[in-house]
């Protein structure tokens, strides 16, 4: 369950309760202990940097009492993202070379071999990103 909670806030960064009680349990009711549990033991998982600062901080620190990653994480659509975008601005070498940096993260359909009735509040992103390297 944590991986699909990080996984669902690199996608979807400054969820708040309700979108991750719907992404993880979609259809139940979720009592905020079941919540706080799954959270907490992700918060451990991911850990620390050497500043002491937290990769998942409390929802108290974020400012808007909405749950995120710290910048520090990220994920393979992320970093498509910035190469994509560096390589259509740039229209000379290194634009061609983030490009293919960008092509080069494409490993098939994402989360294909996740069990389909899970991660269903990924499809958006799914379709998303398709378009995107088409």
């Amino acid at each position: 369950m944590a991986v699909e909670l990080v996984s669902c806030l690199a996608l979807n960064p400054g969820a708040d309760h309700y979108a991750i009680d719907d992404a993880l349990w979609p259809g139940r009711l979720v009592n905020e202990g079941m919540r706080n549990s799954v959270i907490s033991r992700t918060r451990s998982w991911l850990g620390r940097n050497a500043d002491g600062e937290a990769y998942f901080p409390r929802v108290q620190h974020t400012g808007d009492s909405r749950y995120r990653l710290a910048q520090a994480v990220t994920c393979d659509w992320k970093t498509f993202q910035n190469f994509a975008r560096t390589g259509l601005a740039c229209h000379d070498e290194d634009g061609e070379l983030a490009l293919r940096r960008a092509l080069a993260l494409v490993r098939g359909r994402p989360f294909a071999a996740i069990d389909p009735h899970r991660y269903v509040w990924a499809e958006p992103a799914v379709q998303g990103e398709g378009a995107a390297v088409r």
